[in-house]
This record gives C-alpha cells, structure tokens and sequence, in this order.
C-alpha cells in the first residue's frame, strides 16, 4: 500500500500564499491553504491564474485545496499572513498536530519569539525576495527568478527537510544566521515605499520618475535609518536606494494595494514598530510621522 505524503500547509490567502501553493503543487506536494471560510471560498472554487514574466509558461491557473484549520501532522507550515493577522492565524494551528514539521514565517516580524511560545516548537523565519502582486484571480511574479532566505538559526535536519522540500518546487534557498540587520533592511525599504506611494496615490515607479518625490524617499530613508540606529544596525541608504531602483515596474507595495481596497493590514503594526522606536531612540522623523497621519486620515476617510 503507497503512503501518502503528508501535506505542506500555507497559512494565509494573499499572493505569496498561492504562489508558494502553485510551485509545491507543481513539484507533486499536496498544498493546502488554511484562512477563515470567507477567505478560502473563492480559491478553493474559482481559483487563481499565475503569470511568471521571463518565463516560458506565460500564464497558468491552479484551483486549491483549503480548510480551516491544520487537520493533520503536516510535512512544513508556512505562515504568509501579515504580521497583524498572525494572532487569528494562530487560532487555525492545533499544537499537537505539528509533530517535527518545520514552522516557517514569512512574516515581517521584529520579533517571533511570542509564536514560538505559543506554538512550543521553533519557529523559523524567512524572507522572499520576489515581487509579487496580486490582482483579484490573478497573480503576477514581476521580475526574475525568486529566492528564499531563512534568518532563524536552523538545526540540521530542518534544513534538510526544507531543502529537500524546496527542491523539486524550484526556488532557491539561502540560509544566514543574522536576523536584525534583515529585519531593519526589509522593514525600512517595504516601509519608506509603502508609506510614500500609499500617501500620494502614486507607484514607485511614478516615484522615481519625479525627482521632488525622489528626494523625499531618500529623506524618508535617512529618518529609517536613525530608528534602525537604536537597534545598533547602520543602514546603508544609497543601498537601499539601489535595491529600490532594481524594483521591476509595475510593482505595487502591498500597503499601497490595500488602501486602494480599503484594507489596511499590516498598517498599525507598521505605526507601533516606527512609533516605539522613535521615543526609545529619542529621535524625530517629521516626514514619516506626517505620512502616518495622512494615511490613517485617508483610512478613516474609506471606513
């Protein structure tokens, strides 16, 4: 009798889930997203279309497997929700179904340890470095091939296990050990932009075309780099910038994709991280915190 393999579940519906879904379907796993009923309903029937630009499959459609909740010892568990969403993801994981499977969080978080006390098992944390953006049923890779790269300290066998599950999906696995200095990197470049393009109604790609709005991103990017200066990390700004500059056009930063819907996840945890750091640092940023104001101003405006 053939044993079945156990499933990899992908905690969350946005566009990293269903891509990170799509491949591990492709390599034969069986893929399940796990949300709230009125998240899943759609994938679950409808379904999504992928478009990976440079790739010689220019578009494919993939229906999913969901459920609600983990429903048995899966082989890994991804969590891709935004770090506000992560406390009612939590609610879907039974603690012990987890079993030895790794527990990965794409999640932007400056600090993870409060999943790992509560799921009891390490959880380790990961960052995708593709440009993704979601668009109702479609989904669309910007860009060239995507990597991963874990920043948690890993044991040997869990790295085995996710190498070998990474594989045969195709996506390229880095592993570091130093999670802060990433942390502050990510957080002020997906940060500065998203605050700026969110404020202005305007795309990065619109942003850099300006150069008065150009020169406001820098600054925003100094203001950053002060509160990442309070976490002992020195950032580079014009690396930053040229990080920014690579962005493939077209992009659209997640903040920025959903208050065009009147969504804000992902938003107050964005204001206590910057908020917190700012009176520890005893630091001001009048430019972020005048683009705070005007976003919460524009999210009161849509609710």
């Amino acid at each position: 009798m053939t044993t079945l393999a156990k499933p990899v579940y992908i905690i969350g519906t946005d566009a990293l889930a269903c891509y990170l879904a799509a491949r591990f379907q492709d390599a034969g796993e069986q893929a399940v997203i796990v949300a709230a009923p009125a998240e899943i309903k759609s994938l679950g029937t409808n379904g999504v279309s992928i478009k990976e630009e440079f790739s010689t499959l220019k578009k494919k459609h993939y229906t999913f497997e969901t459920t609600f909740w983990i429903r048995n010892e899966p082989q890994a568990v991804f969590f891709t929700t935004t770090p506000d969403e992560l406390n009612a993801a939590l609610s879907s994981v039974s603690t012990d179904k987890l079993g030895t499977a790794p527990v990965v969080c794409f999640s932007l978080l400056k600090n993870s340890g409060c999943l790992q006390d509560i799921l009891g098992t390490p959880v380790n944390k990961a960052h995708f470095s593709g440009w993704l953006i979601k668009n109702d049923q479609q989904i669309i890779l910007k860009g060239r091939q995507p990597q991963i790269t874990f920043y948690s300290p890993l044991s040997k066998q869990t790295e085995k296990k996710l190498t070998h599950l990474f594989a045969p999906a195709k996506l390229p696995l880095n592993f570091a050990p130093s999670e802060n200095d990433f942390f502050w990197q990510t957080f002020a470049l997906q940060s500065a932009c998203g605050l700026l393009c969110t404020a202005g109604d305007k795309t990065i790609a619109q942003i850099l075309k300006n150069k008065p709005l150009t020169d406001r991103l820098k600054e925003l990017l100094n203001e950053f780099a002060r509160l990442a200066a309070a976490d002992g990390v020195t950032l580079s700004v014009d690396q930053i910038m040229k990080n920014i500059i690579a962005i493939p056009g077209g992009y659209v930063f997640p903040l920025h994709a959903d208050f065009r819907t009147g969504r804000h996840r992902g938003f107050s945890q964005m204001y206590d991280i910057i908020a917190q750091t700012a009176r520890r640092a005893g630091t001001r940023i009048p430019l972020t915190s005048s683009l705070l104001d005007r976003i919460y101003e524009i999210y009161l405006s849509i609710t």
